[in-house]
């Protein structure tokens, strides 16, 4: 990637943190953002240090990782697979990961008689994030149909 391309796409993943960290509860967290500007490192990395998941990582936009009893996530993002989508599926992405934040803790009923399996989590990530972005733009379309305040008006 050349520098410009990493910079811009690290631009629109802080903007993203701008907007949803508040929103998603995330400001009682320590949660670090990490960028991989090559795909093997990011997938070699990923591999290594992400002990459930099965997936590809080269092929994933992003992972988190959760140290859930201290309250700190660290999210890692392919920026090559991050530069080639638009604004609107980054941020999917985007709230899918922060969802992970939330529920890893799930991960510690695991027992050796009921592994964890990784699918259900991600079921549940992807259905909070399209639950709460339904909510945010149907709060940000409400706020745009309300008439603004007049000087003088009593609520």
């Amino acid at each position: 990637m050349q520098t410009d391309e990493v910079e811009a796409t690290r631009t629109r993943i802080r903007a993203l943190q701008e907007k949803w960290h508040q929103p998603l509860g995330l400001l009682w967290w320590t949660v670090h953002h990490v960028y991989w500007d090559d795909r093997r490192d990011y997938a070699e990395h990923s591999a290594k240090h992400e002990t459930t998941a099965t997936a590809n990582y080269e092929e994933s936009t992003a992972h988190t990782t959760v140290s859930w009893p201290y309250m700190e996530a660290t999210i890692h993002w392919n920026l090559p697979l991050c530069a080639q989508v638009d604004d609107a599926e980054l941020e999917k992405v985007f709230v899918h990961e922060c969802m992970h934040v939330h529920l890893h803790e799930m991960r510690a009923i695991t027992t050796c008689e009921c592994p964890y399996d990784l699918r259900h989590e991600e079921r549940v990530a992807v259905s909070l994030q399209k639950v709460i972005q339904w909510v945010y733009e149907a709060g940000v379309d409400a706020g745009k149909a309300c008439k603004p305040p007049q000087h003088g008006d009593v609520y």
